[in-house]
């Protein structure tokens, strides 16, 4: 869903983009593959993995 590019080395940067954008179809698995995790980042979930961190046993008071 993503590409790991160094955004300082330009030509490396060029390349990929002109990769993805070379052929409809390696664009859009990229972008099915992206809206796919982007599902997980809902609030429900966040609230659920982040919530554990923030109990009351854990933050203790806020006297």
């Amino acid at each position: 869903n993503a590409i790991k590019v160094d955004s300082r080395d330009f030509q490396q940067l060029l390349m990929h983009v002109k990769y993805v954008t070379s052929d409809y179809s390696i664009w859009l698995n990229m972008f099915n593959s992206a809206n796919s995790v982007a599902e997980g980042f809902t609030t429900k979930q966040f609230q659920r993995r982040v919530s554990p961190y923030f109990s009351i046993e854990k933050l203790g008071t806020l006297e």
